[in-house]
């Protein structure tokens, strides 16, 4: 099959298998031919078998570490590779970095804190990648590698810490790299504090690689993966500056305790494709009734059929993979739910698989800002929300990174979003401005570009000159409005403003929008944010050509307060910048989901209901979505005059359709939780 199997399609079980010593069950059921055929059946072609779990124990007979007290003489790792080759089904052999019952033989491996201390208060603390571990480590996988048929390695639990690490490993190496002491706070503005940050970024990268070449030393065809998250910031040190230069295919995990955001599955993937550098992503979900800050999580209890089927397809409407993450009991047995759950997931995927290898149909883009991340807490839910917005308007969009704008790799899209993109480079700025002079169109929202790369605030907008706009002052909360067209649709009441700057607007330039400060009565005792004052001449949003400018964190506000006003507001701006350029219309209730993609001579329009049941809050999983709530009479308007036949990808039932002045428009009478429809075009 040749090493390009990894490009799709991959259907991945992530065969999890956490024990430690004191285990008196464990394997005590193992069947290598049962657990096969189980996996098989689901319709699985990948499987991540244990090889050296968290504590530190290898499932085979290690020369090197400790194999599993329960063990016994047994080659767990070895007898499941075979009955999985057996079946055609490839096997990548798992390692695990943290090698907790390692910790009192090696103190020396583990980070520490600022004062020596070992960092070891929750019980995941690694060790340090600057440690001596990455010689064991490298004689780990070339054990494996020299010894079984492994195709792959997946790299689990690496990078830094937060509040570490300031090992004597790490001084020394900072010092000979620096000539500097590791700073003691964090602090941007301090030459040394940047250092350090690339310093973990470089530390982790060297490790990684090196432990991966050792492998890939005995067998130049094994693939690696290392699990981390896109999301993964300066603390860990890995994220997608490490991924996607280290892996041969870029994963991310789902865990249940993000449930909440029933797309999530769906911005994982879009985060990973935008990181990659075209190489093939998997989004794995933890299929585990598990939360972290509540009583002890039912570890063994899988989620919903129809969460799995519903994540999965956010995951393959979205370019990616699906991995599924379970846990068998300690004796091997699986739970029979987790086989139907699974075998459900892949086989609803598989169902799709001609249309699944794809790209995307460029025209709106929003701006990740790795930079503001790091920096600012909130600004996950200023990029969030935009998300969210974007998302309930049916407005099809992807996802850049700083690199790609510096790179001029987004002139193929109409609209650029930065949502509260706080921190820019001057290159950033720079490649802004490119992107305008070529005809794109930008909404920029509060804070964007008032901060350099080192997190200090300058006199003014980075951007100024794009936006219209000087900065004044920041002034909190307060209220906006909006004008026409801005307003259609909207409600008549002020809008909710959880963050707001005061800005100067320049001559000529347009006001869409002003603000509406806080009343002065204040209702102490009570919390409440107060009443609208009067309308004032404080610009709120600002139209410069093709640029609009809101001085509000729309992004942030809407996750925080979800407020329809918001969400309508985003979808009016990108009407009128996007004007006879989005390639598509789509009436339906917020909760459907789209994704627009291509493949030669087909139009690809993903549809996923997230209309399921009530997800509380006060569970302490708050995540199961066990029902889907079916939509009716979808309006699809598809603004192409070159369509000749529509259908359904899942049957092939043809769908009748309209030829209207811009394109054709047409209904889909029912979506139950997710379907692609076809939509072929002429041929030249």
């Amino acid at each position: 099959m040749g090493i390009e199997w990894h490009r799709g399609p991959v259907y991945d079980w992530h065969l999890d298998f956490y024990l430690p010593a004191d285990s008196p069950d464990a394997f005590e059921c193992f069947d290598p031919e049962r657990i096969a055929k189980e996996i098989a059946d689901s319709g699985a072609n990948l499987v991540v078998v244990f090889a050296l779990n968290q504590h530190g124990y290898t499932y085979y007979p290690s020369k090197i570490a400790s194999p599993h007290p329960m063990l016994k003489g047994l080659d767990y790792t070895g007898e499941l590779i075979k009955a999985f080759k057996k079946r055609n089904i490839h096997v990548f052999t798992y390692v695990n970095y943290m090698n907790i019952d390692l910790k009192k033989r090696h103190p020396d491996w583990w980070q520490r804190s600022i004062d020596g201390a070992l960092l070891d208060k929750r019980g995941w603390e690694v060790p340090c990648p600057n440690g001596p571990i990455k010689e064991y480590m490298s004689n780990i996988v070339k054990e494996i590698a020299e010894n079984y048929e492994t195709e792959g390695f997946f790299f689990d639990m690496f990078g830094f810490n937060k509040g570490g690490c300031y090992c004597q490993n790490c001084r020394d190496a900072f010092k000979r790299s620096y000539g500097l002491d590791l700073p003691d706070k964090e602090d941007w503005n301090d030459t040394a504090f940047r250092k350090f940050v690339d310093f973990r970024y470089h530390s982790a990268y060297e490790t990684a690689k090196e432990i991966r070449d050792a492998a890939k030393k005995i067998n130049p065809d094994l693939l690696w993966i290392t699990h981390c998250s896109p999301l993964g910031s300066w603390h860990g040190a890995t994220g997608f500056y490490l991924s996607p230069k280290i892996d041969d295919i870029v994963h991310t995990e789902v865990s249940p305790v993000y449930g909440k955001y029933r797309w999530t599955p769906g911005e994982m993937g879009k985060l990973l494709t935008s990181t990659s550098r075209g190489k093939p992503c998997i989004v794995n979900l933890a299929d585990l009734h598990v939360y972290w800050d509540k009583p002890k999580g039912w570890f063994y209890i899988p989620n919903s059929v129809t969460q799995l089927k519903l994540c999965t397809s956010e995951i393959i409407a979205n370019g990616c993979w699906p991995s599924i993450y379970m846990e068998p009991y300690p004796n091997t047995i699986h739970n029979p739910y987790t086989n139907e759950g699974i075998k459900e997931a892949f086989s609803l995927a598989r169902k799709f698989e001609p249309y699944l290898t794809s790209e995307t149909i460029k025209s709106v883009v929003l701006h990740f800002s790795k930079s503001s991340y790091d920096f600012f807490e909130d600004y996950i839910y200023s990029f969030r929300g935009m998300y969210k917005a974007l998302l309930e308007s049916h407005i099809p969009f992807d996802i850049v990174t700083d690199e790609d704008i510096i790179g001029d790799k987004i002139s193929d899209y109409t609209l650029l979003i930065l949502s509260n993109s706080a921190a820019t480079s001057d290159e950033f700025n720079e490649g802004i401005s490119r992107y305008i002079d070529k005809g794109g169109s930008v909404l920029a929202t509060y804070a964007t570009s008032l901060y350099d790369m080192q997190k200090e605030k300058r006199e003014d907008f980075g951007l100024a000159k794009i936006f219209g706009v000087t900065f004044q002052n920041i002034l909190g909360m307060a209220y906006l409005s909006a004008n026409q067209p801005l307003s259609e649709g909207l409600t008549s009441s002020p809008i909710i403003g959880h963050k707001i700057l005061e800005v100067k607007p320049k001559d000529n330039i347009e006001i869409l929008g002003r603000l509406i400060l806080l009343s002065p009565t204040d209702l102490s005792p009570f919390t409440y944010v107060s009443a609208p004052s009067n309308l004032t001449n404080l610009p709120s949003i600002t139209k410069k050509g093709r640029v609009i400018y809101c001085s509000s964190d729309i992004g942030y506000s809407f996750m925080k307060a979800s407020y329809s006003d918001h969400r309508a507001l985003v979808a009016n701006i990108v009407s009128l910048l996007g004007i006879g350029k989005l390639p598509i219309k789509i009436k339906a209730p917020t909760t459907l989901d789209i994704s627009l993609r291509k493949q030669e001579g087909k139009i690809l329009i993903h549809l996923i209901n997230l209309t399921t049941n009530q997800v509380v809050e006060d569970a302490y999983c708050s995540s199961d979505m066990y029902d889907i709530i079916p939509l009716y009479e979808i309006e699809i308007e598809l603004y192409r005059k070159d369509i000749t036949r529509i259908y359904k990808a899942s049957d092939g039932q043809e769908i009748p359709y309209k030829v209207e002045k811009d394109g054709v428009i047409f209904k889909i009478p029912k979506l139950e939780i997710y379907e692609i429809i076809i939509c072929e075009v002429a041929r030249n």
